[in-house]
């Protein structure tokens, strides 16, 4: 469902045609609430959750789901790291997913000094109450404690 209306999310419609352009293929699948909100896969594919998107969960909003976006296009500049399409045992998912959470924030900022803070305002406060949680699974645990030791 690649052209699936984001019209009630200009700004994410802004940010997946951008990405579109460099030639990453962004799907919107219906994929409901036993999944993520966003996935990564390959060198230029990112599936996002329309269940996240039509606001289900409304801790989803439009900033928030800019920063899944950046997170799972983080996801695939870590993959390009390997010169090739990396299999699942090469993959250090730590080290993914602190690619991916720095990659977002990275993102985030350009888009605040561009005037938008929202993102930014976002990723910071989900990333501090994720952190703080003591739920998350050890490897997103451990990486978000590695970003929470450097300066923003």
């Amino acid at each position: 469902m690649n052209d699936y209306d984001l019209s009630n999310m200009p700004k994410l419609q802004h940010y997946v045609q951008e990405l579109r352009n460099l030639g990453v293929e962004v799907k919107i699948e219906r994929l409901g609430p036993d999944y993520p909100p966003g996935r990564g896969t390959g060198h230029h594919l990112i599936i996002l959750n329309n269940w996240y998107i039509r606001r289900m969960d409304t801790e989803y909003d439009e900033d928030r789901m800019i920063v899944v976006l950046f997170h799972e296009q983080g996801h695939l500049e870590y993959f390009k790291t390997f010169g090739h399409e990396p299999t699942q045992e090469e993959i250090d998912e730590e080290e993914s997913e602190y690619r991916a959470f720095k990659y977002s924030l990275e993102k985030c900022r350009e888009i605040a000094k561009e005037g938008n803070p929202g993102p930014l305002i976002s990723a910071i406060i989900f990333i501090t109450k994720r952190s703080k949680s003591g739920k998350e699974p050890a490897v997103y645990q451990a990486a978000l404690d590695r970003l929470m030791n450097e300066p923003i």
